[in-house]
């Protein structure tokens, strides 16, 4: 039987930190929660490229679109001081390189 709020459902996005996607894969599977990645923290350059990938192939397979939110906490793009401007641009980049990984 399908939930009462699919048809809302479906249409929304709920973040989950990438790094804690594990404990609510089986939760997003059941009631097709259209999840946003969050990637904070240290996760652009502790998880792996297959991570990103084999995350990106569950969520196809299930039938289940995606986005990516971009970290904003401990990065500062437009900075003055070239080694923050240079580790910001580094991290956005590392999230840029995942977007056609998701789609």
């Amino acid at each position: 039987m399908a939930h009462p709020l699919a048809h809302i459902i479906a249409q929304c996005f709920v973040n989950i930190p990438f790094a804690d996607f594990a404990k609510y894969e089986r939760f997003v599977s059941q009631y097709r929660i259209n999840p946003e990645l969050g990637l904070d923290g240290e996760v652009l350059y502790d998880a792996g490229k297959q991570a990103f990938i084999d995350r990106a192939r569950f969520l196809h397979d299930e039938g289940l679109t995606c986005t990516i939110h971009a970290p904003f906490h401990d990065i500062l793009p437009g900075a003055r001081d070239k080694y923050i401007l240079k580790a910001s641009r580094e991290k956005l980049r590392r999230c840029f390189d995942l977007i056609e990984t998701f789609r």
